[in-house]
């Protein structure tokens, strides 16, 4: 882009002005007026250089939003997030956290609207191993006051409300550090100036424990005593192999047509593979009816997306006695694993399927890990879960048998330590394919029943980066006996149809994958046996940087959205140790519940859709 010369500068690099995302990383922005102008419920963004950019970041609105491994240099204004909504004038920006950057020779580093007097958490802020130290006249800035100063390395900071258990209240100061950066692993402004090449872009690793921060960033919050590794890692290219190193599985005897049984020549594939091979799995729909097991050393590559479906009538068919469909591994193997652009689906209800069974813990960190890897229950041609089956129902209580999608989507068992890039595990909520739900979203609504999402077990160390999970029945997101978990931004949403059938009905709850059994909810009048959308029980080392976690409906209504109270709990911690940065919940009456009882109130942290809370640990 052309470089900014005042108020004649237009170019823009990435303009996103409403939506539902999402993940980007690996970007590079030079000049212009704006590197980045969006707007978006949330978003996880990575690895990202702005040069020369009058303003690097402009947030339009949000609900929240997380930045990693950001360089800032020559700007006037690095992230602009004081927006107001057009028509009200109120602040639109719901929360921005800043996580392992660096800001250099810019006049403002944040432009914000918080005031710790106001009255809502709009503009929620949280700064975590952010480097101001060269060049950076103000790092917050409220308008013509000079909020924190900046020429400092900031180790944490933090605006909006701050939780230690139960007790909360307003800061707008030095804040509850997280795991700090290597610096010596951390790229300079100047050597992310050109375009990086994939040899340039490599696994970062930082990682502390709470013991060794300053005593000034270990305020009333405890941080979890263990030590936390946080990893980043781009998605393979694999540029430099030979194509003859690709397996087809297509060429291998896989059908791929969505009818034809293709188990057997699959498991082939991965019996046979050679040192250094890449298996590749053509355009098409792999019907799978038994467990495929994938060697602890493999790659696989899509092409477009292909699905793997869970179908059949025998071995994915008993909830009770629920069986892989991808056992990455075998409990205990150590090993490298790369798993990219493939979509994991069912062909029509098979209640005892999981989806992915992840055992493999990474022989280096982050060398056991999925990239572009989603899942997709129903909805679309071919899985048998659609509008001529499950339109959704809202009169009725009666459980459509032929419904049911799967048992889990995806376990990652105590053995495995698993890197998770850009995951998207979705349930359908509506049609993709026999109808247009945008021109007609009542008409396209389902009820597909889906048991559970993903369960994290991993005492090996576990990272997630721009991962979401929807619609599920009982959790979407669960850590159970998991030590040492890292979650960059988790987004969920409660099963819409949940209100006239609850989270009880149809999945029965096995103790032997943690289930949630809402006993509690007996004597509870508020709407409390729903999807929980983050529980975590008997974990340590837990830390989330940007959660949304939502409810939009009671049975497809969405009166209680209004009023926020479509369900009464959302984040559940249980003998744990947690640390929570930036999250939102919407129409939860409890944001979070700490050993069963209430921690922090919706009504207490209302913010510009969802509530909000800057931090929250014990």
């Amino acid at each position: 882009m052309a470089k900014h010369t005042g108020d004649g500068t237009v170019q823009q690099g990435v303009f996103i002005e409403d939506g539902s995302g999402g993940f980007m990383t690996d970007l590079v922005f030079n000049n212009g007026k704006y590197g980045l102008n969006v707007g978006s419920q949330q978003f996880t963004t990575r690895n990202l250089t702005f040069n020369g950019c009058q303003t690097a970041i402009h947030m339009v609105w949000n609900w929240l939003w997380t930045f990693h491994g950001v360089t800032i240099n020559n700007s006037d204004v690095g992230i602009d997030m004081a927006s107001r909504d057009a028509s009200t004038g109120a602040p639109s920006v719901g929360s921005v956290l800043l996580l392992d950057s660096t800001v250099s020779n810019t006049k403002v580093a944040v432009a914000t609207l918080f005031d710790p007097g106001q009255t809502g958490t709009n503009g929620t802020l949280v700064l975590d191993n952010v480097d101001m130290s060269s060049n950076v006249a103000a790092a917050v800035k409220r308008e013509d006051t000079v909020v924190l100063q900046g020429n400092q390395h900031i180790e944490a900071w933090t605006q909006g409300r701050s939780y230690t258990g139960a007790a909360g209240e307003t800061v707008q100061g030095p804040g509850r550090a997280g795991p700090s950066m290597v610096a010596s692993k951390r790229p300079s402004p100047a050597d992310m100036t050109p375009p990086m090449t994939r040899s340039q872009i490599s696994v970062v690793v930082r990682s502390t424990t709470a013991s060794s921060l300053p005593s000034r960033t270990r305020p009333s919050m405890a941080l979890p005593p263990w030590p936390v590794a946080v990893v980043i890692k781009s998605k393979p290219q694999y540029e430099d192999v030979p194509s003859s190193r690709f397996v087809s599985v297509k060429a291998r005897g896989a059908k791929g047509d969505g009818v034809a049984d293709d188990t057997r020549a699959i498991q082939r594939v991965f019996d046979c593979l050679g040192a250094g091979d890449i298996v590749y799995f053509d355009h098409g729909a792999y019907l799978v009816t038994d467990t495929v097991r994938v060697p602890k050393d493999v790659k696989i590559v899509g092409e477009i997306w292909p699905l793997i479906m869970a179908g059949g009538n025998e071995t994915f068919k008993n909830q009770r006695d629920p069986k892989p469909v991808f056992q990455i591994g075998r409990p205990g193997d150590r090993g490298n694993v790369e798993i990219q652009d493939v979509m994991f689906a069912t062909a029509g209800p098979q209640p005892g399927a999981i989806l992915v069974e992840f055992n493999v813990e990474g022989e280096t960190k982050a060398s056991a890990g999925l990239f572009d890897v989603h899942f997709r229950v129903g909805g679309a041609a071919g899985t048998h879960l659609q509008l001529d089956q499950c339109r959704k129902t809202p009169d009725s209580a009666r459980v459509n048998p032929d419904c049911i999608g799967a048992f889990m989507l995806m376990h990652v068992t105590p053995s495995a330590g698993p890197y998770l890039e850009n995951m998207w595990m979705w349930v359908a909520d509506h049609e993709f394919d026999s109808v247009d739900p945008l021109a007609h979203p009542d008409d396209a609504q389902l009820t597909v029943y889906n048991g559970r999402g993903i369960l994290i077990e991993s005492t090996k160390g576990a990272w997630l980066w721009g991962t979401a999970s929807e619609h599920n029945v009982l959790s979407n997101y669960q850590l159970n006996n998991a030590r040492d978990v890292y979650m960059a931004f988790v987004q969920a949403e409660t099963a819409y149809y949940q209100g006239r059938i609850d989270a009880t009905q149809p999945f029965e709850t096995n103790p032997a994958f943690a289930d949630p059994d809402f006993s509690e909810c007996a004597a509870e009048g508020a709407p409390c046996a729903r999807t929980w959308g983050l529980r975590v029980t008997n974990s340590t080392g837990v830390f989330v940087y940007g959660a949304g976690l939502y409810n939009f409906f009671d049975n497809y209504d969405q009166e209680c959205a209004k009023t926020n109270d479509c369900q009464l709990n959302m984040i559940g911690v249980d003998r744990s140790s947690v640390a929570l940065f930036g999250v939102s919940t919407k129409a939860s009456v409890n944001m979070v519940t700490l050993d069963g009882k209430p921690a922090v109130l919706d009504a207490d942290n209302r913010n510009t859709f969802c509530g909000t809370v800057a931090s929250f640990g014990l």
